[in-house]
């Protein structure tokens, strides 16, 4: 965790790439912080999201399915329909 963590101020130029760290880590708050800046920055990587196996787990929280509308990408399988 430390390693990956000295790291992150190179990996911050793509958002995304922080927010695994963070996700590998168990930290969602932190990683759910970085892919709203990954959004708001319009970062070219965000539009992979959803189909990131680090960020699986993500897939039925609001929070994820948030980002998935903000960025006009499908819904997973199963994941409740837009509002």
């Amino acid at each position: 965790e430390v390693i990956l963590l000295k790291h992150l101020d190179t990996m911050a130029r793509v958002p995304l790439f922080v927010a695994f760290v963070y996700a590998t880590m168990n930290r969602d708050d932190e990683a759910f912080a970085w892919l709203e800046r990954g959004v708001a920055e319009r970062g070219y990587w965000m539009y992979s999201i959803g189909g990131q196996p680090s960020l699986r787990r993500y897939r039925n929280d609001p929070r994820f399915l948030s980002l998935l509308d903000r960025l006009g990408l499908p819904r997973p399988k199963g994941a409740p329909p837009r509002a």
